[in-house]
């Protein structure tokens, strides 16, 4: 696992800022709120269902391409592009850096000051690996899952890595690593509550984004790397089954792809993102038209 950020002089003040612009960080993680400003800018609106696109991005991974600059530079076309598109806002699912170092997230922070629209992020495996990590994620980017309705649309980011509930420094810190449990416990029954108020008040979709896809394959496969334990995964499907949820946005896997599982219930979005793709797609976006029957997607190349 990555070595934890550094809080910088400039995160600390970017962070200050953002509690007096923008939004108090912990009225976030409360089921009953449903409006949450991003990068600054309010995303949230109460306007009935209208047709409208948004964008969503894959791992950024400053760190992992072949040079920060190129991963840098190839963040900031996709921000670029999604801004031509006319899209609505840029939902990026996670692995925001690669090793955490302070250039990684320098890299990144120069990158997603450039973007022009609203851009929600949720965080990935690089990104946390234990409470210290999570404290300074929410320090400089606000909470590390949310939800907010567009359009009369409910979008819900997830992270993950708590609702594994396995923290890396669980045999060195168990203090730690039981606080880190507790945030997986209370991010679980948080989701739960959004599902249920989202169903009650009638939205027109519900949309989940998060960075590691509840399954890599095949919905019964076994544990690995690539995906939710089969426990969890075994829940959160049963949520997504239960609420009607049709579609999750997710990164992690490095891959241009759409996957259902045999029932077709729902699909999952894969992208690869912008640092390194480990299939033959490339670095694209994936550009999202919805509609109110449903959605239409395609990805763009942005290394073409």
């Amino acid at each position: 696992m990555p070595t934890s950020a550094h809080c910088t002089r400039r995160h600390i003040l970017y962070a200050l800022a953002t509690v007096l612009v923008a939004f108090p960080y912990g009225a976030m993680l409360l089921a009953g709120d449903d409006s949450v400003a991003v990068h600054r800018r309010d995303v949230s609106n109460d306007r009935p269902f209208q047709p409208f696109v948004f964008v969503q991005a894959g791992d950024p991974q400053m760190g992992f391409g072949p040079s920060l600059d190129h991963d840098r530079e190839m963040f900031i076309k996709l921000g670029k592009r999604a801004k031509e598109l006319d899209a609505a806002f840029v939902l990026v699912c996670g692995d925001l850096v690669h090793k955490g170092s302070k250039a990684d997230w320098e890299a990144f922070d120069a990158a997603l000051a450039t973007f022009d629209l609203p851009t929600p992020i949720v965080p990935g495996n690089h990104d946390l690996a234990n409470m210290q990590s999570l404290t300074r994620f929410r320090s400089n980017y606000g909470p590390d899952h949310y939800r907010f309705t567009y359009n009369n649309c409910t979008f819900i980011g997830l992270n993950t890595m708590t609702l594994f509930a396995a923290a890396t420094d669980a045999k060195d810190d168990p203090k730690s690593a039981a606080a880190w449990q507790q945030q997986g416990r209370k991010q679980w029954q948080w989701l739960e509550d959004v599902l249920a108020e989202a169903k009650k008040a009638g939205r027109t979709h519900v949309f989940l984004f998060m960075h590691h896809p509840p399954f890599a394959q095949k919905e019964d496969e076994r544990d690995s790397y690539h995906a939710w334990p089969a426990k969890q995964r075994k829940r959160v499907c049963k949520l997504i089954r239960d609420y009607g949820i049709r579609v999750v946005f997710h990164g992690h896997t490095h891959k241009t792809y759409e996957l259902q599982p045999d029932d077709e219930a729902f699909t999952l979005f894969s992208l690869a993102g912008t640092a390194k793709a480990f299939d033959k797609n490339g670095f694209a976006l994936r550009l999202v038209s919805v509609d109110e029957d449903g959605l239409k997607t395609r990805p763009i190349r942005l290394d073409q």
